[in-house]
Order: structure tokens, then C-alpha cells, then sequence
């Protein structure tokens, strides 16, 4: 089950609105910058495409198993590289500290993950060759996956499997069907169709033989008859609409994370003596910028451990062009923090924003379209409704018209 962590339950309450569904209500005053909550995820997996190209994240929280050093060669295919401040590196050692599955050596970045893990799902998911034929039929359900879902990567067929695993392990199943439930709200409604971003032309195609896949998983291995309807035509697609919809992106890295305390490191020194300090930081800086333009160069814009999680509490906040609060990852792992970007009142509604930052300062019309086509619904906050006067282009088309009035 997911943890919400919070500094007190009256801060904040969920209620329900009769247009937005669930919502949450901020009951104190939070200022810029304060923390909201904490949330673990009630199920998350590593990417598909993310995992084969061995980017290497703890199984059960995705922590990133790399060393900063170890991280940087492979993303600048670079083998010599010598990272600055070794020292700023808690995964310089990441080595020693790996746990594996004794028998499908899968990785996790502790104990605790790996049990966790096991009492969780790993157990009826492990790939231990001691039933060849399920190992198999889980390889192939992946497979599909991935080739009809090719990066950028919204989610990963391996939530599915979790879940289904979750269920079949619990001795809690009504109540972990009553959570996911929970995020079914909004999903289905009368007369909807679904133009969900999962849902493409490209992957419609192939959906009924991953949905005939999973549901000889189901059969086979899981035999779970309340799990069956969403392994139907229509049920499995509104099981990725509603993952679609309701999952949470998870980005960790090792570089992020020595990044970060590379440029802490210069506070006590500018303390102790000012100029050799900002040689220092000059040195760490150059390097740091040098590294990131051979990653873009070699790798792209892919350098994090990326998948996705299902949130409980998270799931409740609404969508605000003008947000007050966004999303972090302050564990470098799956934990989830709610932060707040600008002072919030008490009684308003906590908002954050669902889309990407380049998507953010697109024109009405635009951020429109992406929030109906990825979140199946028309935003109406103050933003939006301020900017309702403005001519429905897309932003594309503003910039063909720009230049065509050049």
C-alpha cells in the first residue's frame, strides 16, 4: 500500500467536486518552497525501453545503481572519464551495497527493497527458470510492449503485471481493489471514447495480443477472477487509460544527485576563503557543463532512470496552468514530494501542473488540445479562462502565421 507521509493530517483535506471529482484543499497556509507531503507509490516500474538499455535502477524503488562515475562513461561512451569531488558521490561505493534476487539475480538497492519487493509481488514475478514457461510468457508480454510502444515512454506494462501480482500475494485484496478503484474515477463515462495517447493508431494494432497475453498470464498463473473484466476488450482498455492517465512520471540519477552536492560544496568554503572557492566552483562548473554537452551529443535528452507510479494522495491533485505546486523527487528515488511554488492560502485548492515544461508556456489552445488527447479532460482554471479570448491556434500555427505576417 502507498505511505503518505505529512507534518500534520489537518493540513490539508481531500474533498469532492461535482466537475473536478477529488481535490485537495490546503487547510493552513503553505509558503513558497514549503513541503506538502511525502508519497510512496502503491505500485511503480522502471520504463521498458529505459530498463533494456541498461539504465540501472533499484527494481522496487528506483533508486539508480550506478556511481556518478559509472553513469557519465556510459551515457558519454566514454570509459576514461574521471569524475571532480569523488567525495559528492554517495553511489561511488554502489557496488558493494546491491542486493540480488538469489534467483533471478534481479538488483535492488537494499534489503528492505528487496524484501519489500518480495512480500509485495517479486515473489509470483521472479524469473527464476523454475517455471520456464511462465519466465517466457512474461518475457513475452514485455517484448510486445515494447514494440509497440516505443520511447518516449508514458509508462510500462510492468505496473500491469505488478498489480496483478500485488493481488494475488495480498491477504488484503478487497482493500487494494477498493485503491485502484480509486483511480478509475473519470475514466469511464457514458458515450466517452477514448483518444488516449496509449490508445494510438500504431499501438491499436497490437493491443488485442498483449491484452490475450496477459489474460493467459491471469489464467495460467495469477487465476484472479476479480482481475478478469480488465482483461476483456473494452475492460484492458480503460486499464491503460487509466494508467495513462493517472500515472505519476519517476526520474532518478546519480549524476543529478553529485550535481547537487558539488554546488552545496562551495558553501562552506566561501566561508574559509572566498576566492579559492569560486576557483573551485569555476573548475566544477566547466566540467559539469562540458559533461552535460557530451551526454546531449552521445545520448540525448534520455539521462535519468525513468518510470512511473501510481499515487494515491497525488492523484487527488488537479491539473492548474497557474499551479501552486509542483512535483520533486527529494530521495532520488520513487518517494514523491509535494512542494509548494508560490503561497497558498488556506482553503485553496492545491494544484500542479501536468505538463511538460516546454508545453507550459504554449498558447491556450494548445495546452488545450495536449490536456484533452493525454488527460481526456478541458482545463478551466484562471489561466486558461483569462486567456479565453485569445484565437483558437495551436501554437504551431501561430508561428506560421508570425512568419507569414515577416
Amino acid at each position: 500500500m502507498s505511505t503518505v507521509i505529512s507534518t500534520n493530517e489537518t493540513d490539508f483535506v481531500i474533498a469532492n467536486d461535482q466537475v473536478k471529482g477529488r481535490q485537495i484543499i490546503a487547510k493552513r497556509i503553505y509558503q513558497s518552497g514549503e513541503l506538502i507531503f511525502h508519497e510512496q507509490p502503491l505500485v511503480s516500474a522502471q520504463f521498458e525501453w529505459n530498463k533494456l538499455y541498461k539504465y540501472s535502477a533499484c527494481e522496487c524503488c528506483l533508486y539508480p545503481l550506478e556511481s556518478c562515475e559509472q553513469n557519465v562513461r556510459r551515457l558519454c561512451q566514454d570509459s576514461a572519464i574521471v569524475i571532480l569531488h569523488p567525495e559528492c558521490d554517495p553511489n561511488r561505493n554502489m557496488d558493494q551495497r546491491i542486493v540480488r534476487c538469489p534467483k533471478c539475480n534481479e538488483m535492488f538497492c537494499s534489503t528492505t527493497c528487496y524484501q519489500q519487493a518480495m512480500n509485495n509481488y517479486h515473489f509470483t514475478l521472479c524469473q527464476s527458470n523454475e517455471n520456464q514457461e511462465k519466465d517466457q510468457l512474461i518475457r513475452h508480454i514485455i517484448d510486445l510492449w515494447r514494440s509497440v510502444h516505443p520511447p518516449p515512454e508514458t509508462t510500462s506494462i510492468s505496473l500491469v503485471l505488478k498489480i496483478m501480482a500485488m493481488l494475488k500475494q495480498t491477504d488484503n485484496r478487497l482493500i487494494l481493489l477498493q485503491e485502484l478503484q480509486k483511480f478509475s474515477q473519470g475514466v469511464q463515462s457514458e458515450n466517452q471514447q477514448f483518444y488516449h495517447k496509449l490508445l494510438r493508431k500504431e499501438f491499436e494494432t497490437q493491443v488485442e495480443q498483449l491484452r490475450y497475453a496477459l489474460e493467459q498470464f491471469n489464467e495460467k498463473y495469477i487465476q484472479l477472477a476479480e482481475f478478469k473484466w480488465f482483461l476483456t476488450s473494452n475492460g484492458f482498455r480503460q486499464l491503460l487509460a487509466l494508467l495513462g492517465r493517472n500515472q505519476q512520471g519517476v526520474g532518478t540519477s546519480s549524476l543529478a544527485l553529485w550535481v547537487k552536492n558539488c554546488e552545496a560544496l562551495s558553501e562552506p568554503q566561501q566561508a574559509i576563503a572566498a576566492a579559492a572557492a569560486a576557483t573551485a566552483t569555476s573548475e566544477a562548473s566547466q566540467f559539469i557543463d562540458a559533461l552535460y554537452t557530451k551526454i546531449d551529443d552521445i545520448s540525448g535528452e534520455f539521462i535519468d532512470c525513468e518510470g512511473s507510479g501510481l499515487f494515491k494522495l497525488q492523484s487527488c491533485l488537479n491539473h492548474s496552468c497557474d499551479a501552486n505546486a509542483e512535483i520533486q523527487y527529494l530521495h532520488n528515488n520513487s518517494t514523491l514530494s509535494v512542494v509548494a511554488t508560490r503561497l497558498i492560502s488556506n482553503n485553496e485548492e492545491i494544484t500542479i501542473n501536468y505538463l511538460s515544461e516546454c508545453d507550459r508556456n504554449r498558447s491556450r489552445h494548445s495546452r488545450q488540445k495536449l490536456l484533452q488527447e493525454n488527460y481526456l479532460f478541458l482545463c478551466q482554471c484562471n489561466r486558461c479562462t483569462s486567456e479565453s479570448a485569445e484565437p483558437d491556434e495551436t501554437s504551431e500555427e501561430e508561428s506560421e502565421n508570425d512568419m507569414e505576417e515577416d
